[in-house]
């Protein structure tokens, strides 16, 4: 099925499939398939995810031959056939997925539990996780680097690589024991420079905006979010 993200309208393909020369649309609630509009491919067959509710980030990332899904405290699956399983593997019970990425074989998973947080690591083929990283504070955020995993918790940014962890920068004017929030996908490295959408919780004095941290000179840069004029 074919779904209009503009006006929310579906459409049907007939059973000539996507392999057809000619396609014939068909709308299901009085829609009009035109050019120029955005559209979703959309498999029928897919079963629902877990319930939500506020916890629940519905991240996806790309590994190995297929697409994988946080939900809840399992990682749902679309595999190369665009086949869906929903619950294909468990991270821990009542541990939420938060996070995800991929670099090379591995796979990582940041998951939160009562404040705390912890990171699974896993290569397809194995039943259990390859590894398991406690952490003190909720995970917030994920990112490759190099071979390595940048990921962000408490008041900090650290490096993994699946197995030892390294502490390398502390956010400005951020308490010992206070925590920064950064959304799941709210980093990316650009030319070794790590830039984060960082919100700062009320108790602190840093600011909300964007940080560029440099990953050469290990220092910070803050962007404010500009206020609009429109």
């Amino acid at each position: 099925k074919v779904y209009n993200i503009r006006d929310n309208k579906l459409f049907t393909i007939d059973a000539g499939g996507v392999a057809a020369t000619t396609l014939t649309i068909t709308a299901v609630d009085g829609g009009t398939f035109a050019s120029g509009e955005n559209y979703a491919i959309v498999n029928p067959d897919w079963k629902a995810l877990t319930d939500s509710n506020y916890e629940y980030g519905r991240q996806i990332c790309e590994y190995a031959t297929s697409f994988y899904i946080l939900n809840g405290d399992y990682l749902a699956i679309v595999d190369s056939s665009m086949g869906y399983t929903a619950e294909s593997k468990i991270i821990e019970t009542n541990w939420i997925g938060r996070a995800i990425a991929s670099n090379g074989n591995t796979l990582v998973v940041g998951a939160n539990k009562n404040n705390q947080g912890k990171l699974y690591f896993w290569e397809v083929g194995l039943t259990g996780w390859k590894n398991i990283i406690n952490l003190k504070d909720e995970i917030q955020s994920i990112v490759a680097y190099g071979n390595d995993f940048l990921y962000i918790t408490g008041n900090g940014i650290w490096q993994t690589n699946g197995y030892s962890t390294q502490k390398i920068a502390t956010f400005p004017d951020v308490k010992d024991r206070s925590s920064v929030t950064v959304l799941p996908k709210g980093m990316i490295v650009i030319e070794n420079k790590l830039i984060i959408n960082l919100l700062f919780g009320l108790l602190n004095r840093g600011s909300t905006g964007i940080y560029v941290f440099d990953l050469d000179r290990k220092e910070f840069v803050y962007l404010p979010y500009a206020p609009t004029t429109d």
